[in-house]
């Protein structure tokens, strides 16, 4: 096993998490949970990589100090594996485009990565006349929260709300909004860059 994804792994178990050596260069936390998933850690080029099942994965990737990034990822999944942080995945349609985490004891809440491509904010608006609509599903390690108990979608993401408006556009407002759009994006590619 790799040096450093050894000392992780002994971190987690002196800390009563169940970190298990599958591989060389891979350890992992049982899920205790079906629709959360198992935690797999990978030591790869030079980085770790936390995976919490299919739909989420983080890189740990040290610059200078191997040993705060480590830190940071043992922090990090000792609050997830204790129910400290809420994972939100955003989706558009079927395709996962985000992840957030949100700590709840600090109310500390971050986006943690790209779980695909992001859609442009075009897109987005157009997405649910498209039939793709954009969903968030948010867990803990124990399992999904009820919509009740997910945290609110971030403050200032509009799209949605865009999106409703758009859809009370009549043919005659919806066309003349499609032809500005069309024009702002032609004059916008032929800008110098």
């Amino acid at each position: 096993m790799h040096q450093e994804l050894e000392q992780v792994r002994q971190r987690l178990v002196e800390s009563g998490i169940d970190a298990t050596e599958t591989s060389a260069s891979e350890i992992t936390i049982h899920a205790v949970h079906k629709d959360v998933g198992d935690i797999v850690i990978r030591s790869e080029g030079g980085e770790l990589i936390v995976c919490i099942g299919h739909q989420f994965h983080d890189h740990f990737a040290p610059d200078d100090d191997y040993r705060e990034e480590a830190d940071r990822l043992v922090e990090f999944l000792m609050d997830f594996v204790n129910d400290r942080i809420v994972l939100t995945i955003r989706y558009l349609g079927a395709r996962a485009v985000t992840a957030r985490v949100r700590n709840t004891e600090t109310g500390q809440s971050s986006i943690i990565a790209f779980a695909a491509k992001r859609p442009s904010f075009l897109s987005r608006i157009v997405a649910p006349f498209a039939g793709r609509q954009e969903t968030s599903r948010s867990f803990k390690w124990s399992g999904p929260l009820s919509d009740g108990d997910s945290p609110e979608l971030e403050e200032g993401d509009d799209a949605s709300g865009l999106a409703a408006k758009l859809a009370g556009l009549n043919a005659d407002e919806m066309k003349g909004l499609a032809d500005y759009l069309s024009q702002q994006l032609q004059e916008s590619s032929e800008e110098p860059e």
